[in-house]
């Protein structure tokens, strides 16, 4: 997830439009979210809430 983080500061940091940078992070996002890994650590998170 850091890692990830760190990606879409470096892409809120270009010399775009704002809108451009903000569709292509929602973009971004949305398909990051697909991906195993986030996926896993959701359901930990998700996990974790549930234990209290």
């Amino acid at each position: 997830m850091e890692r990830l983080n760190r990606e879409y500061i470096e892409l809120l940091n270009t010399d775009e439009e704002a809108s451009e940078k903000f569709w292509k992070l929602d973009k971004r996002i949305r398909n990051d979210k697909k991906k195993c890994g986030v996926q896993t650590v959701k359901e930990l998170i998700f996990s974790k809430i549930e234990d209290k």
